[in-house]
């Protein structure tokens, strides 16, 4: 035991021993672990809690994970609605097979001629399927290959087809500036 000072009676603990230096007032190590392993506990706690919550909902109301598709395009999630019918993904089927064609590297029909090209069949594809991952990563390729197209004419001296293609480009990717600027430099 500790003797009683002048100043008034002691818990039995000296400063040291409660961790608060009197030269600086700083917390000790045997202070700051137990505060350190509360929060750790707390966050941990916190986490493992929502995981609960979220696969609770998930098992009591598993439509919700039929009902939403995460696609891979970073626009986060995409609503699916009721599946796709048998004549749906037969109609999906079909325009594949389309698609693939005017895909071809000896073929290459991306933005024309109208309703025959590999643009048009991947909008279509989408206007049955939202959620359709193939065709959104497709459409978001072409396009890079209809400049390499308008490039290849360009240099072939086939300006006027290297122009029309630049439009029908535009018809399909109103917003890509890379066909604006090479439709600017055709005109």
């Amino acid at each position: 035991t500790q003797p009683v000072s002048s100043a008034g009676p002691t818990t039995g603990t000296s400063t040291a021993q409660q961790g608060i230096s009197s030269s600086d007032g700083t917390v000790s190590l045997e202070q700051e672990l137990p505060r350190r392993w509360s929060r750790r506990l707390v966050g941990g706690l916190l986490t493992v809690l929502s995981v609960l919550v979220l696969s609770g909902i998930v098992w009591f109301n598993p439509a919700l994970l039929e009902q939403w598709s995460l696609i891979g395009t970073g626009t986060g999630f995409c609503k699916r609605g009721a599946p796709l019918s048998a004549q749906q993904q037969q109609q999906i089927d079909g325009l594949w097979m389309a698609i693939e064609i005017n895909l071809d590297p000896d073929i290459e029909r991306l933005v024309s001629p109208p309703v025959s090209n590999a643009a048009y069949g991947l909008q279509e594809v989408l206007k049955i399927d939202p959620c359709n991952e193939r065709a959104r990563q497709q459409l978001n390729e072409l396009p890079a290959r209809v400049l390499a197209q308008i490039q290849a004419r360009r240099a072939e001296g086939q300006t006027a087809a290297a122009l029309a293609l630049a439009r029908a480009g535009l018809g399909f990717f109103p917003d890509d500036t890379e066909l604006q600027r090479m439709q600017q430099e055709l005109e």
